[in-house]
């Protein structure tokens, strides 16, 4: 009888907070994005955006990279700029989905400049909220909230991830049954220690260097202080023990990856690797190996985001094919 009466409760007070979370809704000026915001099972507020729509249309979530800059910065006449691939996405996928963006915990605000996919700049309390397990509770959270909106429909949700936002993407996967398709793009893989072995300057330097670092790292796995390659510890020892096979496997998601041969961050045989781990756990994969391709999946010749724009292309069909 507890438990039968605690049921309606607690969905009559998720009502009430979804309901302050959309009363307070504001639009971001200059584009097609609203502003709300949610209390995640950290008891941090999160704030995240909702691309509007004339009708209701499915969920899909756009995740970003490393660093800590805000989803939008300020440009003349007060209106705002996305910062991210979220409104590409939204405009490749010709309105056929409601976009949502979550800002990282944390990151610095729009008047301040992008960052870059580093800490350097970020807040203090940036370094101590981005760990892979808390970066999932800010994203579940605003994916609940979210799915209650009007305008808002079915209960399949895409969800997109670039660089270390493809470790949330599975996971995400993993924890959210409703996640029904996750697309990994430029993404860490299946052996982290290898994959920071062989990242960025990493190729030339001795493995014995390297594998000292990861050494370091698991030593003082909480210092937001001590910093390698540009990233605290606490970042690196959370991200290094997360498995992206495993929390896929783990799902019932419908799984797309996308990698450049020419990536100078994460090597290729991070998503090699993952590719082929899942497909002999029995996961079928719909993969891309772009040859010549940079961490932002453009090829020789194109302009940023021309790479991304054809990837997110195929991602709007695979999902709509295997929808």
């Amino acid at each position: 009888m507890r438990h039968a009466l605690a049921r309606p409760i607690l969905l009559a007070l998720a009502g009430l907070l979804l309901a302050a979370a959309q009363a307070s809704a504001e639009r971001v000026p200059g584009t097609r994005f609203e502003r709300f915001s949610a209390t995640d099972g950290l008891g941090r507020v999160i704030t995240y955006y909702l691309s509007d729509s004339p009708t209701p249309k499915p969920l899909a979530l756009v995740i970003q990279g490393s660093g800590c800059s805000a989803l939008f910065r300020p440009l003349a006449d007060g209106v705002l700029s996305a910062v991210g691939y979220h409104n590409v996405f939204r405009s490749v996928a010709d309105d056929r989905y409601r976009v949502l963006a979550v800002e990282k915990p944390g990151a610095r605000s729009s008047a301040e400049a992008p960052s870059a996919g580093t800490t350097e700049g970020c807040p203090p309390a940036f370094l101590e909220e981005h760990t892979v397990e808390r970066w999932a509770a800010a994203l579940t959270a605003a994916l609940f909230a979210v799915r209650s909106h009007a305008g808002v429909v079915g209960e399949r949700t895409l969800v997109i991830g670039h660089s270390e936002g493809g470790v949330l993407a599975a996971r995400l996967a993993r924890l959210d049954p409703a996640v029904s398709h996750a697309a990994l793009l430029a993404s860490p893989g299946p052996d982290p220690d290898e994959e920071l072995i062989l990242w960025r300057e990493g190729r030339s330097r001795p493995r014995a260097e390297t594998q000292a670092l990861i050494a370091r790292i698991r030593a003082t796995p909480d210092s937001t202080t001590a910093l390698v390659l540009g990233h605290p510890h606490r970042r690196w020892a959370s991200f290094l023990v997360a498995d992206p096979v495993a929390d896929l496997l783990a799902s019932s998601a419908r799984v797309f990856a996308a990698q450049g041969d020419a990536d100078s961050n994460w090597p290729v045989a991070a998503h090699d690797g993952l590719v082929s781990r899942l497909r002999a756990g029995g996961r079928e994969v719909t993969a891309l190996r772009l040859p010549g391709a940079d961490h932002s999946l453009n090829r020789p010749g194109q302009k940023p985001p021309e790479g991304m724009i054809e990837v997110f292309r195929a991602i709007r069909d695979w999902a709509a094919a295997s929808s």
